[in-house]
């Protein structure tokens, strides 16, 4: 093949040389150009491609730009493919996530990856309830891992068509250039959503449980994101600026013939034109106040002054603009919003860790990430797949939810292990070089600037990358690659001496075809398997915003009286029923679009029996799915047949909601093994497949090794061992829930609450503060001494909490304990709790407010109004709207004075005597005439 390699110097076609296909090429040239254009400027608009609808338009606009190239190439009759060591690392790359997909026998699987075994035995021989079959592939999330694999051709015919299509240093410049318009108009859509916000991201898409209130984040649902795809395109702005501050000399061949090239050469007008989109964009990053954007930024701003200082560029006029325009940043940042971004900015100083790492949730999901790598073999456990496997090995995790693991380098070894690693490795030695040798042999000051714009972005996008999952964002990997191919390109021109020599395959038509109908398949492979997502992902849009409004309807009954809360049970059980079965229409209709959607087929399990219990809590034969599997294995029917009679004639048909709750729940666990709810749901239901309790304990202890620290699912499998009669194992699941972070607290709460004597209950489940209101609403009715025994606990765990909180929360935590000591009649105490919240946080409106409410109230039996006056004035100084606040001054001050002054009291009563007295008088009058 070497022989085929050698150089040629393009030529214009001769008279007559020009066939008719030929005559396309300028059209097809033209698509593709608009293709990336689109690819550029338009698809980041989509949530930045985060969205499975916005990832779709990506590999749209990606496909259009790479068919209508090598279309053209095939037209022309001449290919030209230049050897590449990127082509080959693709092609390692599409080989490792192909054999995370391949079926393979159960010794192989053992071998290359043990930890299947352990955390899969169900699907290893390790137990046998039936038919869920044997598990065979390395990836443990085949579906996303075969969606890495779509995008991952999309992003090899990204990156093959831009580095085919940039021929000359003008097709770099021009595509530079689109980067930099491309950030400054996203800076700008930012600023002005965040100015005028509707909710909705570009005015338009309700997103499910992101809004655009209170922050700066433009078409993106992470400010992080924003802030790199901006950080992206400052160093080409400000590449574009410095080509034009002043001409080359002769000598540094930035003219040919030695002639000065005054192209470049831009008017005062022409300076500033640019250089406000430019101080526009990085004023918007700070203003987003991601701190990984502004490390980003720093970096992209460094490396690129450090590149221009080292070629001997910024000197002169350019060092003057450079300062100017730091100077014209912080001069904006310190008009339009400089506390507000300081605030989150300083922690970047900070010598405190726990500052920079609120909670400490990037420190988890990194150790969490560390220990998956540890334990999962040769080759990770599948691309696409850290959403499932990290839960496993965060023993305490947060209630928000990790997609990703907020770094990419981690991200991808966790997913692709030692495969992975070494690629990832050689992509950035690659890339490396690439950057090197667009330096070293730069000719000219545009080259330098150009050059060093792409590394200055291309360093920055890596840094980044250590702190945040931008690589796994469509909006900000298209437009890093673009810039690798750019800077590969730049380097290869920059070498030649006379940049219109490249090196070549020589071809005839037929090798542009073949050429060109296999960039066809890989196209047609992405859209294929990324178009269903993009279709199912609206119906799991509105499936999610029902879902909200029904958890949002269903906290507000919560938070009632109990006797107004009885009086809207009946409309609450109509409206939720509505709810229910619109959920499952959208999910319908999902998973109809996308059969292989695992998290479409889980939801529709749960809901499918959320239903069936919500129906038949309106008949008088109610009872849990848990309770009718134990009655139906107690009954021991000999035949399905028996089995769905008895449950018509005991449910009615209502009952025919538990078979797809059982269908639905197979079909997400065999599509995403390491997921815990359908295991909880094929022991409640597997009796309808005549399966016993030991086929129920199988799926259970499944459950647990996949999701050992799910604070639902051990509610959930907890109650199923209460049902089973095992009430020790089952309260020993709920005591291990109760440590652990979520809403599932409540629920242990409300199930254990009033069952047990508050000294045995506090022996079990030590509860912290956010479940003890929901254990005093039905403590506070029991007898004195579970009363006091709560009381006691309540005023320990606050003294624990607080003493290991910040100031602000600990304020937060002992005013709750007022409050309980409050309902509980023991004012003395609650005020002196009142007085510690006051003291841990001086300034906190709530606590000052209720402590000269309580003060107020306690008047009549000590002499507290002064108090009482001092914090309901300082108070109506920040609210002067709060009337119940000022009500109280007012009798506290009406108060004071009748006893300061009984004759002004006096005086009082006799005015309003005789202000009564003419009223009468007057009133008389104008009856009588």
């Amino acid at each position: 093949m070497s022989s085929w390699i050698h150089h040629t110097r393009r030529r214009s076609p001769q008279p007559g040389e020009k066939s008719a296909l030929a005559s396309l090429a300028p059209a097809l040239l033209t698509i593709a150009d608009a293709g990336l254009a689109g690819v550029i400027f338009i698809a980041p608009l989509l949530l930045g491609g985060r969205h499975d609808l916005g990832r779709f338009v990506f590999v749209a606009f990606i496909v259009v730009a790479a068919i209508a190239w090598f279309a053209r190439q095939a037209v022309l009759g001449q290919g030209r493919w230049t050897r590449r060591a990127a082509h080959l690392l693709l092609g390692c790359t599409a080989i490792v996530l192909l054999a995370q997909l391949l079926p393979l026998p159960a010794d192989w699987l053992n071998l290359l990856s043990p930890r299947t075994a352990a955390l899969l035995p169900l699907w290893t021989g390790g137990a046998d309830p039936g038919e869920l079959g044997r598990w065979n592939t390395l990836s443990l999330t085949p579906e996303a891992t075969r969606l890495s694999l779509a995008m991952l051709a999309a992003y090899a015919l990204l990156f093959v068509t831009v580095s085919q299509r940039i021929e000359s240093r003008e097709d770099v410049t021009r595509i530079l250039r689109w980067i930099a318009l491309a950030a400054a108009a996203m800076a700008i859509l930012g600023l002005l959503q965040a100015a005028a916000p509707n909710g909705r991201f570009l005015w338009i898409y309700e997103h499910p449980s992101e809004t655009t209130f209170d922050r700066l984040s433009g078409p993106f649902a992470n400010r992080n994101h924003f802030a790199h795809f901006l950080v992206l395109g400052i160093a080409p702005l400000a590449a574009w600026l410095t080509v034009g501050t002043s001409n080359p000399p002769p000598s540094q061949g930035g003219a040919r013939g030695g002639i000065p090239d005054r192209r470049h050469s831009y008017t005062s007008v022409t300076r500033t034109v640019i250089a406000l989109p430019l101080l526009l964009t990085a004023i918007t990053i700070l203003l987003s106040s991601s701190r990984g954007g502004a490390i980003a930024l720093a970096v992209a701003v460094a490396v690129f002054i450090a590149l221009l200082y080292r070629s001997g560029q910024l000197q002169g006029r350019r060092l003057g603009i450079l300062a100017a325009g730091g100077l014209a940043v912080f001069f904006a940042l310190s008009v339009v919003g400089y506390e507000s971004v300081s605030r989150r900015l300083n922690s970047l100083v900070s010598t405190s860790i726990d500052e920079i790492d609120e909670q400490g949730a990037r420190r988890q999901i990194w150790t969490a990430n560390v220990a998956a790598i540890k334990s999962g073999g040769f080759f990770g456990a599948g691309a696409g797949s850290h959403r499932e496997i990290y839960p496993i090995y965060l023993d305490d995790p947060p209630t928000k939810e990790f997609s990703h693991a907020e770094n990419g380098y981690l991200q991808i070894v966790t997913e692709n292990g030692v495969p992975g690693a070494v690629l990832l490795a050689a992509a950035l030695t690659l890339c490396g070089g690439w950057c090197y040798r667009a330096v070293a042999y730069a000719d000219s000051p545009q080259s330098i600037a150009y050059a060093a714009a792409c590394i200055a972005s291309l360093v920055a996008s890596a840094v980044h990358s250590a702190l945040d999952f931008v690589w796994y964002i469509p909006a900000c990997l298209t437009i890093t690659l673009i810039l690798a191919a750019c800077v590969m390109q730049l380097g290869e021109i920059n070498r030649k001496a006379d940049y219109t020599m490249v090196r070549t395959f020589s071809w005839r038509r037929a090798g542009a075809v073949n050429l060109a109908g296999a960039a066809l398949l890989l196209a047609t492979f992405a859209v294929v398997e990324l178009f269903p997502p993009a279709a199912a992902a609206l119906h799991w849009d509105a499936y999610h915003r029902t879902s909200n409004a029904q958890r949002d309807f269903a906290l507000k009954l919560l938070a009632m009286p109990p006797d107004k809360a009885a009086l809207a049970h009946g409309e609450a059980h109509v409206a939720n029923v509505a709810a229910l079965e619109s959920m499952i229409g959208e999910l319908e209709q999902a998973v109809a679009w996308r059969p292989s959607f695992a998290a479409a087929h889980r939801q529709l399990a749960n809901r499918y029996l959320e239903l069936f219990h919500l129906r038949a809590e309106a008949t008088d034969n109610f009872m849990p799915a848990p309770q009718i599997r134990e009655a139906a294995i107690a009954s021991q029917f000999g035949s399905s047949a028996d089995l769905n009679e008895w449950l018509t004639l005991a449910f009615g048909e209502n009952s025919r909601l538990l078979y797809p709750a059982l269908a639905h729940a197979r079909v997400a666990a065999r599509l995403s093994p390491l997921q815990g709810s359908p295991y909880v749901r094929l022991a409640a239901l597997g009796f309808l497949q005549n399966y016993g309790h030991a086929a129920a304990d199988a799926y259970l202890q499944q459950a647990l090794l996949v999701r050992p620290h799910d604070g639902d699912l051990l509610f959930e499998i907890g109650a199923e061992l209460c049902v089973r009669g095992n009430v020790d194992a089952g309260l020993q699941r709920w005591s291990h829930a109760l440590q652990l972070r979520g809403e599932h607290r409540m629920k242990v709460a409300r199930a254990v609450a009033g069952r047990l004597a508050w000294a045995n209950l506090t022996e079990l489940f030590q509860p912290a503060w956010d479940t003890l209101p929901e254990f005093w609403k039905v403590y506070r009715h029991a007898d004195p001494d579970n009363v006091s025994a709560f009381l006691v606990y309540a005023a320990a765990q606050t003294r624990r909490e607080a003493a290991d909180a910040p100031r602000e929360k600990a304020a937060v935590l002992i005013r709750r304990l007022a409050q309980v000591q409050l309902d509980a009649g023991q004012i003395d105490a609650a005020i002196a709790s009142l007085n510690q919240s006051h003291v841990a946080s001086p300034d906190d409106y709530a606590t000052r407010r209720m402590l000269g409410m309580v003060l107020a109230d306690a008047n009549a039996e000590a002499n507290r109004s002064d108090a009482a006056a001092a914090h309901l004035r300082w108070c109506l100084d920040r609210e002067p709207n709060d009337p119940r606040a000022a009500a109280v001054l007012t009798k506290i001050t009406s108060s004071r004075m009748r006893v300061a002054r009984p004759e002004y009291t006096k005086g009082v009563a006799a005015r309003r005597e005789r202000h009564a007295l003419r009223s009468t008088s007057g009133r008389a009058t104008q009856f009588r005439q």
